[in-house]
């Protein structure tokens, strides 16, 4: 059983996670290393600021992140912390609602693969995302300081300066002060990119080994193993959960799965903990904004079920 259970989370990891995750980690450590995010990032604060109380660079965390799924917004977020792009209160904040799981994931392998029913992934995504886009506009509270806000611009870039331009010069700057020519860039990249995706399939493989030993996760009720395993490692629960759609109802688990996706696993919140510990992000509002985020979704997926979910 143990050896069933860690083939499986290696196709898995093999056929979802590493196609998901590797292109866009390589990606996003060239466009860091060339200068681009710091561009993006010049260009989305006049939103990102109002909205979220984080610099515009952070647009980018939240795109790639809604894309590529976890960790990598929160991955992106230590790394600009380090980097002194991000304040650690802006990181945490940032990471908080730009870890979710991928659309791949959520139409793949949850809507088509588990539920066999494609028309759920909208219905997934519009919580899923939804919920994210609310727990960052909760979050913009969060230690919060008025009187270090908003943070003045560089000398080199005064504010009558065009938008455009402004960010122009924050790209040359940024590739500047990285240094590296480009083959150490990419060389670099693929180096970093494969090293975390080869972290987290080891975590998906051990959490699913130690799902399979938890005697408590074998008893008869039909619930033991959807609950542990979401608690535990994300796909290994989401598809227990959608085994039940014939004994729940479709929209109460898709609910379930909201939630599910929402939390991400223990599996995820260790990598995240391992991420980001150079930063030297708190763990707390990180795990609240796990549990929020469930409810939140939750609560998306009763409303809009009349309209999306049929």
């Amino acid at each position: 059983m143990v050896q069933d259970a860690a083939v499986r989370a290696i196709q898995i990891w093999w056929e979802v996670l590493f196609p998901a995750l590797l292109p866009f980690l390589i990606l996003s450590e060239l466009m860091i290393g060339f200068g681009i995010v710091h561009m993006i990032g010049t260009l989305l604060d006049p939103v990102m600021r109002p909205l979220f109380r984080v610099p515009g660079i952070g647009g980018y965390v939240m795109a790639v992140g809604f894309a590529s799924g976890y960790p990598v917004g929160a991955k992106l977020s230590a790394q600009l912390t380090e980097q002194g792009q991000l304040t650690r209160i802006e990181g945490e904040r940032l990471a908080a609602f730009t870890t979710t799981a991928d659309p791949m994931f959520m139409t793949s392998a949850v809507a088509i693969g588990f539920l066999g029913q494609p028309q759920m992934a909208s219905v997934l995504m519009i919580s899923h995302y939804g919920a994210a886009i609310i727990i960052g506009l909760l979050f913009r509270y969060y230690r919060f300081n008025p009187a270090e806000w908003p943070q003045p611009l560089s000398p080199e870039t005064p504010r009558t300066t065009p938008l455009f331009r402004r960010a122009i010069k924050q790209m040359h700057r940024a590739r500047l002060n990285d240094g590296r020519n480009l083959g150490e860039l990419l060389t670099q990249a693929i180096e970093h990119a494969i090293q975390l995706v080869l972290i987290i399939g080891g975590f998906v493989v051990g959490f699913a080994v130690l799902l399979a030993l938890i005697p408590f996760a074998h008893m008869e009720s039909m619930y033991a193993l959807p609950v542990i395993g979401s608690l535990l490692e994300v796909t290994l629960g989401v598809k227990s959960i959608s085994e039940l759609a014939g004994i729940l109802g479709i929209v109460n688990v898709v609910a379930m799965l909201s939630f599910a996706l929402a939390w991400g696993g223990l599996s995820v919140h260790v990598q995240i903990m391992g991420i980001s510990s150079r930063a030297r992000f708190r763990y707390l509002p990180f795990v609240i904004g796990r549990f929020v985020h469930g409810g939140i979704a939750i609560c998306i997926v009763y409303v809009i079920w009349p309209f999306v979910g049929k």
